[in-house]
């Protein structure tokens, strides 16, 4: 079974490296915490509540920024793709500098220090993804999935303030029998998505 590993990493040095190169400014200090700046709404027509909460708004020696995003189907009894609600690229901001990883997902790097980052090793969007399925979302469901929110190693800065949009496809399809050839079935989606802002 593949393990997604991240860890909490400082690359000592890097900072001073680039700030000493010729032309270069120097990095700007890192965020300390996070507010939600903009979530959209789900349109109506969809009957379903898109709700973002930010658990823990500060980033510490103990934890990353916290957030849970939650479905909850006020409509009648269908069924919702089982990647809901973000996934491999999807779980970046749309300019690819910040990563939603669940904590489950989290290995934490007890030796290093301070900063919370995705592996340089181990980028998310270079793990295989399993088939995406439909499964069952009642009347009155709420499926909830919980994210650190960690800087992506990969990219220059680290926790640069500033506002990170992330989207989302919301997919729906009726509660009826699942064809035998799964492309047959009928669905509908709509996009989805906040911004937050690190200060």
């Amino acid at each position: 079974m593949n393990r997604r590993s991240y860890l909490r990493t400082i690359t000592v040095g890097s900072t001073t490296t680039l700030a000493s190169l010729s032309g270069c400014a120097a990095l700007s200090d890192p965020a300390s915490e996070a507010k939600v700046k903009n979530e959209q709404t789900a349109p109506s027509e969809y009957n379903i509540d898109c709700e973002l909460e930010m658990t823990n708004s500060r980033y510490s020696e103990d934890s990353p920024v916290q957030l849970k995003v939650s479905y909850t189907n006020i409509g009648t009894d269908r069924r919702i793709s089982n990647c809901a609600p973000f996934v491999k690229s999807e779980q970046a901001s749309l300019d690819a500098s910040l990563w939603l990883c669940h904590p489950n997902q989290v290995e934490i790097s007890e030796d290093n220090e301070k900063r919370w980052q995705v592996d340089t090793e181990v980028n998310p969007d270079q793990i295989p993804l399993g088939v995406c399925t439909l499964g069952d979302f009642n009347a009155n469901d709420t499926i909830s999935e919980q994210y650190y929110l960690l800087d992506n190693s990969n990219t220059m800065g680290y926790l640069t303030p500033g506002s990170y949009t992330w989207e989302t496809a919301v997919v729906l399809a009726g509660n009826g029998p699942t064809p035998k050839d799964p492309s047959k079935v009928e669905t509908e989606s709509f996009t989805w998505g906040f911004t937050i802002e690190l200060l």
